[in-house]
């Protein structure tokens, strides 16, 4: 019955986090409406996608709960710390999300099903799991694992003295408003057609005040009415991934090669999104070459999924990047500097993308020395430089990659103007202009 209960439950919370979703891309908000959610980031960007250790598990994170309460374990390590260690325990209760189970969750489905076979799954829901195949960026993964186990999440911020010998809440106890504070980490909402909020400032006043038990006096929240309270408040994240493919705008640029984008999907929710739930979502795009810089992308989370033989530039301060089954990758360069403590791939590459970046580089340092071995001239090297030009020019027009180049120069208008190119000649660094393969002039491009 439980577990029926459960899935009932998910089931309304979905309707429920669809219509919110409309209302909120749409600005058409209703006053009296109250919705929380996951926050995307958190489990995006702070679940390892790997199983979680055995280390990490409830037991013993209540037990690093117990620990850390200690008030002169505190004041040792005050001047060392700068963690909330409440949140720091639940980004660690977030690692649970990618664990292995021999079972379907029993969140979303009974467990044994009766059923033999699944029904065939709509085109809205093929495009969703081709978008995002693993569970940090699926949001109805995310609302799943926050509705399975919000119990055992407020039983973390339990003070130790309120907790029984087995470890569990007592059904009378009371967590205080600093204690859920922490929980800004994972949950967020919006309320009365006002913007995003923390959980813990919805829970303070109407019209959840009531309904989460908050009293002002202890300022304190008793465990049962909170876990109702939030249980019947949870929705999908509207700026998630799921919203982003149904009403996000697509994200153009000039020079598409449309036969080839048949299958993309390149869509983004930066125009209703706050900062932290942007997404911008590359799915699928096969030989192109993307140029884009604009405001509306800056801050934003990429995800580059399955895409192959394009070169994809945003000149754009980006929050984050994620490469997800490309065949080729090359290492991605930000041109400046930007805030923050993280200028390097965190947990660095997979081995399959760090052999294929070793490789280039080994070819690229065989052609160097192959280059610099040779003892040329200055005569020799200027018709080297020249040579080398004219055959790359001749493959770029034979095998179609010219196009890639051309996708980068800025659209001309109607008249012609100074700055507008001939389609049909390109120009090398200096003065050597190439048209049809035949290069004409001298150039001063190094090699």
């Amino acid at each position: 019955m439980q577990l029926i209960r459960c899935r009932l439950t998910l089931n309304k919370t979905r309707v429920k986090t669809q219509k919110r979703a409309e209302e909120i891309n749409t600005g058409q908000m209703e006053e009296d409406g109250t919705s929380i959610w996951p926050r995307m980031e958190p489990f995006m960007l702070g679940a390892l996608p790997v199983a979680p250790s055995s280390k990490l598990s409830l037991h013993y994170l209540r037990k690093m709960a117990t620990y850390c309460s200690s008030t002169s374990e505190l004041d040792q390590q005050k001047n060392k710390l700068s963690v909330d260690t409440l949140q720091f325990i639940l980004f660690l209760f977030v690692q649970q999300l990618n664990r292995v189970s021999l079972r379907s969750s029993s969140i979303v489905e009974e467990w044994p099903s009766h059923r033999t076979r699944s029904p065939s799954p709509s085109t809205s829901d093929r495009e969703g799991k081709t978008s995002c195949q693993n569970k940090n960026w699926d949001d109805q993964a995310h609302l799943s694992f926050i509705n399975g186990h919000l119990g055992e999440i407020l039983e973390l911020l339990v003070e130790p003295g309120q907790l029984s010998r087995t470890g569990q809440a007592l059904r009378d106890c009371q967590i205080s408003l600093e204690e859920v504070q922490s929980l800004s980490l994972l949950l967020e909402g919006s309320s009365q057609g006002t913007s995003v909020q923390p959980v813990y400032r919805l829970l303070t006043k109407c019209p959840l005040q009531n309904e989460a038990g908050y009293c002002t006096k202890s300022q304190s929240f008793p465990l049962h009415k909170l876990l109702l309270c939030l249980q019947q408040n949870l929705s999908l994240n509207p700026f998630g991934i799921t919203a982003c493919l149904q009403s996000g705008k697509k994200l153009a640029w000039a020079q598409q090669v449309e036969g080839a984008m048949k299958r993309a999907k390149v869509a983004r929710n930066t125009h209703t999104a706050p900062l932290g739930s942007k997404i911008v979502l590359m799915s699928q795009v096969l030989k192109q070459t993307l140029a884009k810089t604009s405001e509306k992308l800056a801050g934003t989370n990429l995800k580059i999924h399955r895409c192959a033989d394009s070169f994809i530039y945003l000149l754009s301060p980006l929050r984050s990047v994620t490469v997800d089954k490309c065949p080729e990758f090359h290492t991605l360069v930000v041109p400046f500097e930007m805030e923050g403590d993280t200028s390097e791939i965190p947990g660095g590459l997979p081995p399959l993308y760090q052999e294929a970046v070793e490789e280039k580089r080994r070819r690229i340092k065989k052609w160097q020395k192959t280059v610099t071995e040779t003892r040329l001239n200055k005569a020799q090297t200027r018709q080297f430089q020249s040579l080398v030009e004219m055959k790359f020019h001749e493959w770029l027009l034979e095998t179609g990659n010219r196009l890639e180049l051309d996708s980068l120069l800025p659209p001309c208008s109607t008249q012609k103007t100074p700055n507008c190119q001939d389609p049909n000649s390109l120009k090398a660094n200096g003065n050597r202009i190439i048209s049809n393969g035949q290069s004409k002039g001298q150039s001063t491009a190094a090699y």
